[in-house]
This record gives structure tokens, sequence and C-alpha cells, in this order.
């Protein structure tokens, strides 16, 4: 960034899945003073993670997870978005976040790819970075 702020943000499971994957996940401490992450979209992200993949995970103090306060407001979007979705555009909302972090070309692919690729990384994250 040419002014050097960091910028808040809220992140979708499949943006997470592709900066893991592509081993990235550290570059968000150069760009956002805090990413929340929605709890729902916590879960989608380290469901089948490994102790060393959730290891690495904590180690970055400005992924934060947080409770979208209403439900209602989640409810209403979720009739035109996924789960983890409604809850990242719910969240970026509540808190009044202008960036919200997607890889929306496909999210269920990506996360299905990264999903599959625990079992054999190197030939999944070739074929996730292709998706994205």
């Amino acid at each position: 960034m040419a002014s050097g702020r960091k910028v808040e943000a809220v992140a979708d499971t499949s943006f997470l899945i592709a900066l893991q994957w592509l081993e990235l996940l550290q570059t968000l401490e150069a760009v956002h003073s805090r990413v929340l992450v929605p709890n729902r979209v916590w879960q989608e992200f380290t469901e089948g993670a490994s102790e060393t993949e959730l290891a690495v995970v904590a180690q970055i103090p400005v992924l934060q997870r947080a409770q979208v306060s209403s439900a209602l407001l989640a409810a209403a979007i979720g009739a035109s978005a996924e789960g983890g979705e409604a809850e990242v555009i719910a969240l970026a909302l509540e808190a009044g976040i202008a960036l919200v972090l997607a890889c929306e070309r496909d999210s269920r692919v990506s996360r299905n790819a990264a999903r599959a690729a625990r079992a054999s990384r190197p030939q999944q994250k070739n074929a996730l970075t292709r998706v994205l």
C-alpha cells in the first residue's frame, strides 16, 4: 500500500484456504491491522486441519475470531448466500468494515479442493492455484 496504513477486513473461508495452500497466510499482517473471521467461517476453515496447520494459524495475531451479533441480519443475508458467506457480510456490516476478503469464483470448489489436498498437497495446491 502506498500510504503504509493497514486496513481492517473480514475474511471468508475460500480466501483463507487459498492463502493457506499458497503458504501466504502470514502476509495478512503486512496489509491488515485486523482480519475478523466469523465463527462459522472459522469452523469451515479449520475443519480437518492438522495440528501443524492450526499452530501456524494461531501464530497470526491479526486473525481474530468474531461472533455475529445479529442472527436476524445473518439469516436475512443467508437467503442469498451460504452460511459462512452470510456471516462474513453480516459481520462486515455490523463492524463497519468495508473490505471483505473472498475468492468467489466458486467457493465450494475451493473448499473441496483444499480438503482433498490434505491427502495430496502438491498436486492439489497447483490445482487450487489454477482455480483462483
